[in-house]
């Protein structure tokens, strides 16, 4: 477990990092033709991300890890969905956009406190 929430960690880190590097670089070559693969550089953590998650869900916990974590994903989705949507509303009315790609970093933080949450009502 603490393997696990040490490599997510470090990966969400990673992933802040790229998104700040790859914005820097691609600001300061607006016209290079490999902007794109830059652009997609803060994916790769995600990614790993997602492939260290479903071996550690199918593996590593028990029936009742895996309830709280199914509910503290739920709690994440429809956090998001539901900040997202309000937030889109507001756009109408003069906020300004935002970025799109921090929705994860979103969701993992819901992801967190729905995790607390759930730890707390079951345990």
């Amino acid at each position: 477990m603490r393997r696990f929430r040490y490599g997510f960690i470090v990966a969400t880190l990673a992933y802040v990092g790229f998104s700040y590097l790859s914005d820097f670089v691609i600001d300061a070559n607006p016209d290079a033709s490999w902007r794109y693969a830059i652009a997609v550089l803060p994916a790769v953590p995600v990614a790993t991300c997602v492939v260290a998650l479903v071996p550690y869900y199918n593996r590593l916990l028990d029936e009742l890890q895996q309830r709280i974590q199914l509910e503290a994903i739920a709690f994440a989705f429809l956090g998001a969905l539901v900040i997202a949507f309000v937030y889109g509303l507001l756009e109408l009315a003069g906020l300004p956009g935002i970025a799109w790609r921090w929705a994860w970093a979103l969701m993992v933080l819901l992801w967190l406190v729905g995790d607390w949450l759930a730890r707390r009502r079951r345990l």
